[in-house]
Order: C-alpha cells, then structure tokens, then sequence
C-alpha cells in the first residue's frame, strides 16, 4: 500500500514538474514571438519542455550567454 501511495505522489509530482516547464516554455516562446526575434523562437520550438530553463543552471540552454549578450 505504501509503494503504491509513493508511485503516486511520485506520478503527480512529474505531471506538475512538467506543466510548469510547459507554462514557462510557452511563455518564452510567446516572448521572442512578440519582441520579433523569429530566430530565437526557432530555436525554442527545436528545444524540449523539460530542457527550456529560464535559471542558467548549466545545462546548456544559452540563456546566461543570451542575457549577457544583450546588456552589453
């Protein structure tokens, strides 16, 4: 019964981990869209929903990289 109640929990938790990456993939998308950069949105719509992260955590996205590039 325990494992079951785990495997469960477990179940929700990876739904909500991913409606929340789907929200913030959308969002970005909606971003470039609006701003113009056709080529940035092209390249979002190549990147999956669970690897699209807004945190520069090191997984290679190019966000830092990106923001770097337009505060200069």
């Amino acid at each position: 019964m325990a494992l079951k109640f785990s495997m469960e929990d477990l179940a929700k938790a990876q739904n909500q981990k991913f409606e929340g990456g789907l929200a913030l993939w959308n969002a970005r998308l909606e971003a470039l869209v609006d701003s113009g950069d056709i080529r940035g949105a092209i390249d979002q719509l190549s990147t999956s929903v669970m690897d699209a992260n807004n945190c520069g955590c090191n997984n290679g996205c190019g966000a830092v990289q990106r923001e770097a590039s337009l505060a200069d």
